[in-house]
């Protein structure tokens, strides 16, 4: 994810036929404004999460083809991502573009072309929902994890059972309850504040408001208290991502001992 590179595209949307944007289609994007401002008045048809490793690879032909339907154009796919030895991943790749195309769409494709693979090469969006069902009160790092889903928190991307990724990051947050940052995160989250103030600033409709008490500091973040339809229009998964516990850091927590930012 890149939020710094989407907060630049919210000034110039109305050039968003240029060609280094028209590569970009609604799930190569985190910020729900400009997931809306690239789905071209077409509605999305989205296969549902691959629940095992071997339907990955059906579920990245579907979604090609949606790119291509999106873009009304044949979208020949080229890879960056560097396979295990002998695996040649194919499907969900950045669009071949001319050469003479660079700039910020082209890098937002090929992060989420990356996402995309890592994230259905081991059924990994299916797997999160199951560690974050599996107990009734979810850890931190596991409400870590669920933080890792806002990307995939795409309007019409659904588990088989109908429930979607947002879902399962509302149970993580209300699972957990609460948390607080680590002091070592005081730089980055700052840098996010401004980014999602920004991003509230211009789409009013989100009623995204990363001011919301605890959400100032180091927390606690009370998950509770966030809008509950906050997760359906993507606010309360960038919070989630945002403010919620790094996954990394809690997982070196854990190995080494050290006490878990649980909020009390």
């Amino acid at each position: 994810m890149d939020l710094t590179t989407e907060k630049q595209l919210l000034g110039p949307l109305d050039r968003a036929a240029a060609a280094e944007l028209a590569v970009l289609v609604p799930w190569d994007l985190t910020v729900p404004t400009l997931r809306a401002a690239f789905e071209f008045g077409t509605y999305v048809r989205l296969p549902a999460v691959p629940s095992e490793p071997a339907e990955a690879d059906d579920f990245r032909r579907a979604m090609d083809a949606q790119r291509a339907s999106l873009l009304g154009r044949d979208v020949p796919v080229r890879w960056q991502l560097s396979a295990p030895a002998g695996v040649v991943p194919g499907g969900l790749g950045p669009p071949s573009w001319p050469d003479d195309v660079n700039g910020l769409g082209p890098h937002l494709a090929d992060l989420s072309a990356r996402r995309w693979w890592l994230a259905t090469e081991g059924a990994f969006i299916e797997e999160v929902r199951r560690s974050v069902g599996r107990d009734k009160h979810v850890d931190q790092l596991r409400l870590a994890l669920a933080g890792t889903l806002a990307p995939f928190a795409l309007e019409g991307l659904l588990f088989r059972d109908g429930s979607t990724p947002a879902a399962c990051m509302e149970q993580a947050a209300l699972g957990a309850g609460a948390s607080r940052a680590d002091p070592d995160e005081s730089g980055r989250l700052e840098e996010l504040r401004r980014i999602l103030g920004d991003v509230a600033s211009r789409d009013r409709k989100l009623a995204l408001d990363p001011a919301l008490p605890g959400f100032e500091g180091d927390g606690p973040f009370l998950w509770g208290s966030l809008n509950p339809y906050g997760w359906e229009t993507g606010a309360n998964p960038l919070l989630l991502y945002a403010f919620g516990p790094e996954p990394l850091a809690t997982l070196e927590r854990r190995v080494l001992g050290r006490p878990e930012l649980k909020a009390k």
